[in-house]
């Protein structure tokens, strides 16, 4: 699924039964490339309709109705235009067909959300961290509260959500570069 400026896409995939997004495009855009919605924004009403189209199409697969295996949904609700496109299943492709993965080893990029000022960081690598003890140690330094499920950090000018697995939600930092910053100085890493 893809919402920007006034477009989006819904390609549903199932495993061994549709093609994949390797047979659409063989490799991501470079970093950068791509306008987000931070830089370009989306239109309120297509994340609308690309939200309720997919819960059909997940509704479908859970009920086993038949989905448009294989086509990818083009809608501009703002010019009025539906477009559908078929996606065959390449021989070769290297997801689908010879089952390498070499997108899923990698470690994911830090994201900034979309109209959130937040960035989603990712650690460097995968490890579940003690988020009671990263409690301790911060309690009277930042204003923190622990559940079950993540630690809820408030600095002066932002705020971060640090989940087990490391990967942290970082509000108000304004950039990557700033997000990445706080991270490691209240990490340590």
């Amino acid at each position: 699924m893809r919402a920007i400026e006034t477009y989006g896409m819904i390609f549903p995939m199932i495993p061994k039964r549709t093609p994949c997004l390797r047979d659409l495009m063989d490799s991501p855009p470079p970093p950068g490339s791509v306008p987000t919605c931070e830089m370009v924004g989306v239109l309120n009403t297509l994340t609308s309709i690309v939200s309720s189209l997919q819960v059909t199409y997940a509704l479908k697969i859970i009920l086993g109705e038949s989905i448009n295996d294989g086509r990818v949904l083009f809608i501009d609700p703002w010019n009025e235009s539906f477009e559908i496109i078929s996606v065959a299943r390449r021989e070769n492709c290297p997801s689908c067909v010879l089952s390498k993965y070499e997108y899923l080893s990698r470690r994911p990029r830090d994201v900034e959300l979309c109209g959130r000022d937040a960035v989603q960081i990712n650690p460097p690598r995968e490890s579940q961290i003690d988020l009671s003890r990263i409690f301790e140690r911060l309690q009277g330094v930042l204003d923190v509260r622990l559940t079950e499920h993540a630690l809820y950090m408030k600095g002066r000018d932002f705020q971060m959500i640090l989940f087990p697995d490391g990967r942290a939600i970082v509000k108000g930092a304004g950039n990557i570069g700033k997000a990445r910053s706080i991270y490691s100085r209240y990490m340590g890493v």
